[in-house]
């Protein structure tokens, strides 16, 4: 066994690179920060299986949002009529890696109405705990 075999064998090895978390910004104003996820599949209610869930970082107020499908189409136009229209646009919308979320249309829309969106570290659904809890 070679010494840098044996080192690792010893648990001598080199130590996994650490990456810093991410800081959100603070939030002073309602409706400014919202953080969104999808839920599901669920038991088929009314033809709807999923939700997306929308959470208002300052005030806490949830919208749960019931939908048929989680295609970026689906996603984008639930999240613009009731999100959007109802509340305004918000500064920042933090998400997950989902491929709803990183499609080409969510990314126009939020670019479109000036927001900005920030995706939470892949795999690690603590980093957007507002709306995974």
């Amino acid at each position: 066994m070679g010494s840098s075999m044996h080192q690792l064998s010893k648990g001598q090895g080199h130590e996994a690179s650490k990456s810093k978390f991410a800081q959100f910004q603070e939030v002073d104003t309602r409706f400014s920060i919202v953080h969104i996820d999808l839920i599901g599949p669920m038991p088929l209610s009314n033809g709807q299986v999923y939700c997306l869930t929308c959470i208002d970082r300052f005030t806490c107020c949830m919208e749960a949002i019931p939908l048929p499908e989680i295609t970026a189409e689906i996603v984008s136009k639930a999240f613009y009529e009731h999100w959007l229209c109802r509340f305004g646009v918000p500064t920042g919308i933090i998400t997950d890696q989902g491929r709803q979320f990183e499609a080409q249309l969510f990314r126009n829309l939020a670019a479109i109405c000036g927001a900005k969106v920030q995706h939470t570290t892949p795999y690690h659904s603590q980093s957007n705990g507002t709306i995974e809890r």
